[in-house]
């Protein structure tokens, strides 16, 4: 009889803590839904009128054009709101469509929605010891891996080719600039590795794009990084051993 009522009890604390972790995500889901309809909206069509040629000479080969956002961002507004917001990082084709969030403690956002919020789901969030406005030789975006694929749950997509070739670029949005964030990597590491330290020096940069080329699970069709380039190095929880770290290194390239 003793290990029956013990039974019942384990079971309905398994039910109670799965109803927590749903009511969180429940919870995380609308702050972020909340947050998308208040600043996202879907871009004008900038796509060129088709005309009928005047002679019947073959249409020369125009260089196809750089790809521009398909959103648009209100980050002037969601600033106004809360100012720990630097940034939106969008995905087409992707769940990758949230707010980026600083504050000057890396674990309030590993566990905080961006109202503040406590929240198993967290935030992105920039490194506390990067520049706000991305201007760093390079900028990490922290993020969970979690099991229902929100926040960075899918970034390990990038390990194939395939989801590469469909999704070559993100978007991030700042309050003065729009970048097209060209992806040319995708690797696991060691948080113990030297660019984890974000000691902002050459051979620091230099030994992330090394360790990122000679790693990738992707071929990358964009252009390698010039020395002036920032990278953005976006980084979550993988799980082929203690320390490894799932990394999608991309360049930042403002959108004109």
């Amino acid at each position: 009889m003793l290990l029956f009522a013990l039974s019942i009890f384990v079971t309905f604390a398994s039910v109670g803590k799965i109803a927590e972790i749903l009511l969180e995500r429940s919870r995380s889901s609308g702050e972020y839904k909340k947050l998308e309809e208040t600043a996202v909206s879907p871009a004008e069509s900038t796509a060129p009128v088709e005309t009928t040629p005047l002679t019947s000479e073959l249409p020369q080969e125009t260089p196809e054009p750089d790809p521009k956002p398909p959103v648009t961002v209100d980050m002037k507004q969601l600033r106004s709101d809360n100012p720990d917001i630097i940034g939106w990082l969008y995905c087409d084709g992707t769940n990758i469509n949230y707010p980026v969030m600083q504050d000057d403690d890396n674990d309030f956002y590993i566990s905080h929605l961006p109202d503040g919020t406590e929240n198993a789901s967290g935030s992105l969030f920039a490194d506390a010891r990067n520049s706000s406005d991305f201007s760093d030789p390079y900028t990490f975006i922290h993020g969970h891996n979690m099991s229902d694929g929100s926040m960075f749950g899918k970034l390990s997509d990038f390990s194939t080719q395939e989801f590469y070739d469909q999704h070559p670029y993100m978007f991030l949005f700042t309050e003065d600039k729009v970048y097209r964030v060209d992806l040319v990597s995708g690797f696991t590491a060691s948080y113990e590795g030297r660019f984890f330290y974000l000691d902002g020096s050459e051979e620091a940069r230099q030994d992330l794009i090394n360790t990122a080329f000679s790693s990738s699970y992707f071929e990358s069709k964009s252009d390698a990084p010039s020395e002036d380039e920032k990278l953005l190095v976006l980084s979550t929880c993988a799980y082929q051993y203690e320390t490894a770290r799932f990394i999608l290194l991309g360049v930042l390239r403002e959108v004109s």
